[in-house]
């Protein structure tokens, strides 16, 4: 119900938490908490905190403090401040003279009498206003007057006296308001609690008076009705909103303990004062247990609560199932959407086989016609294909000229497979001659490309191999920005040069090719170098660093390539361990024949003299 909400603070935290105000027990707990989830969807935004045991105990607490319990706290301060009062100086004293002032407290002989009754306001009592108690009383002395009672005799004198004493005390009690309140605290009192309704038809009749009787105590008015079955859920929050936020202005100084009049000096009276005052705090936190228990009592059997309870969890449970099918539609639709696009891309991955092999069947058939044709023209014979020499003597074609065929498309092939015989050979040689030219054009053209690029000088190929080295290979302008360091250079003119460099030391290289045979110098070395000069975890290529050092120490005129220097030290390391293992077998084993020849036997054994 988000009408029953206290606020507290977080721990270290100025932001308020929201907790449902609900009754002790955690069944109607629960009720709290459902009704407060969903009778507004403006409260629905608002965090609730987890309600555990402790939660629970805490939101009561706090509660009590700020509702019934509110009334009281007046005389915990008095309570305090009586504590703090000491006798060192006048400010003190005139506090502690102002608290017993206003300390009320009802004695005399008067005091169990119906102090309604004697004004004749029997019918009425404490809701009887100051004006109705101040004509009762001027009517009651009218007709009560000891003078207005003629000739009496004495003992009829003497109870006319008293009557009208009673008279005056019961004025003077309902005319101060405090001991006015003292009194009403303990008029006509009911303090019987129901227990829980069970039943819905008897909940009306059995907490409606009682709930009435028990408005007399609050401060608040008008107190609204209990209402019927038909009162609205808004109506029947707010009655409970009310009776949770009320005070109580019940007070219980009529029973005092300790008459303050009967002391003998002023610490035994302040001594009496505070003993009633703490008797009094005692039965008004036990007064406000028992409102507290009363609400919930009737919140807890309430059908109309118990109504809205199940409307919210149906409905929690409605949203529930709902989010839960949207859930598993929109899985299912994903699902779908990618069950779908994987029926797609396989669609697709299959047409694009098949148009492959479409075209790969549309050139062995193209490629099968001209075959034919040749065959058919008596210039190739694909069953006996002759040797290149021997196909020239004869003017046959040779299987690499058939070959060449791949690069013409399907139709210039089906075209010259409809060349006549004669002509075939001719028009075949031809179209051969053409790519050979063209090849030809192309690599004259690149070669003369070449040739009308000016030479590098040392200085240009110095500022290459500086800009080689200082742009790296991940950039993605890297030939542009080494051109721009390269003045009078273009970026083909560096791409160029850098190949013409690299084949000139990869021919280098070719020239000077290891043998498959490791010298026993080149093990040492090798050796030596993985192990202590380039260990693993060498930064700047390890492999290549080794390959230079052991063509350096181990004087070769070659550099093993990282392929064979990696398998070289795997092996090394494999016979290394080998060779360990075997040389601690043979430890041990000399071990064991030491350790055998050392056993005294008994047959060489001599006794001592």
């Amino acid at each position: 119900m988000h009408t029953m909400a206290s606020t507290l603070l977080a721990p270290g935290s100025t932001e308020p938490l929201v907790l449902p105000i609900g009754p002790a027990d955690a069944s109607i707990t629960e009720s709290f908490a459902s009704s407060t989830a969903s009778v507004s969807e403006d409260f629905s935004s608002i965090p609730v905190a987890t309600a555990g045991k402790w939660i629970h105990q805490l939101v009561r607490h706090q509660r009590l403090s700020l509702g019934f319990i509110q009334s009281s706290r007046s005389d915990d301060e008095d309570d305090d401040e009586e504590d703090d009062v000491t006798d060192q100086t006048s400010a003190s004293q005139q506090k502690q003279g102002n608290d017993e002032e206003d300390f009320v407290n009802i004695t005399g002989d008067f005091k169990d009498q119906d102090h309604y009754a004697m004004l004749g306001l029997g019918d009425v009592r404490w809701e009887a206003s100051q004006s109705q108690i101040k004509k009762s009383y001027r009517k009651m002395v009218l007709k009560h007057h000891p003078d207005k009672k003629g000739e009496l005799s004495p003992e009829e004198a003497k109870k006319a006296a008293e009557y009208f004493s009673r008279i005056q005390q019961a004025f003077e009690l309902l005319s101060d308001p405090k001991k006015r309140t003292l009194y009403d605290s303990v008029d006509d009192v009911d303090d019987d609690i129901p227990p829980k309704c069970k039943d819905p038809k008897t909940f009306y009749h059995t907490f409606g008076p009682v709930m009435k009787r028990n408005s007399k105590w609050l401060r608040q008015k008008p107190v609204p009705s209990l209402g019927d079955d038909a009162t609205d859920i808004e109506t029947v929050e707010s009655y409970y909103k009310f009776w949770y936020s009320a005070t109580s202005w019940r007070e219980f100084g009529f029973d005092d303990e300790y008459d303050p009049n009967t002391a003998e000096c002023r610490e035994e009276r302040r001594w009496m004062m505070k003993q009633n005052k703490a008797e009094r705090k005692r039965k008004k936190k036990a007064e406000n247990v028992r409102m507290q228990k009363l609400i919930d009592h009737c919140y807890a059997s309430d059908p109309r609560i118990q109504r809205e309870k199940i409307r919210v969890r149906v409905e929690r449970e409605r949203r529930r199932l709902e989010r839960e099918e949207a859930k598993k539609k929109a899985e299912e639709e994903r699902l779908q959407k990618i069950k779908e696009e994987e029926e797609a891309k396989q669609r697709a991955i299959q047409e694009e086989k098949d148009q492959r092999k479409k075209e790969v069947e549309a050139a062995k058939r193209a490629r099968r016609a001209i075959t034919k044709a040749c065959k058919l023209a008596g210039i190739y014979n694909p069953e006996a294909p002759l040797s290149d020499s021997r196909a020239a003597e004869e003017g046959h074609l040779t299987q690499s000229q058939m070959e060449k065929f791949r690069t013409f498309t399907n139709d210039e092939m089906y075209e010259m497979a409809k060349t006549p015989p004669e002509e075939l050979k001719e028009k075949i040689l031809s179209a051969l001659q053409a790519i050979e030219d063209a090849k030809a054009a192309k690599a004259k053209a690149k070669e003369g490309a070449a040739v009308e690029m000016k030479p590098w000088s040392e200085e240009e190929q110095k500022l290459l191999e500086d800009a080689i080295k200082a742009v790296p290979a991940s950039d993605a302008k890297r030939w542009t920005k080494i051109a721009a360091l390269v003045p009078g250079r273009k970026k083909k003119e560096c791409i160029a040069r850098i190949k013409e460099c690299t084949a000139k030391v990869q021919a280098a290289k070719a020239t000077t090719k290891p043998p498959a045979a490791w010298t026993a110098l080149e093990e040492q070395v090798l050796t030596k170098a993985a192990s202590k000069v380039f260990p693993p975890g060498t930064q700047n290529d390890r492999w290549q660093q080794i390959a230079e050092y052991l063509k350096i120490h181990a004087k070769t005129g070659w550099i093993r390539p990282r392929k064979q220097i990696i398998s070289k030290v795997q092996d090394l390391k494999r016979i290394g361990s080998t060779l360990q293992k075997q040389n601690q077998v043979d430890a041990f084993q000399q071990f064991e024949k030491g350790k055998s020849r050392s056993k005294a036997r008994p047959d060489e054994m001599t006794p001592s003299s």
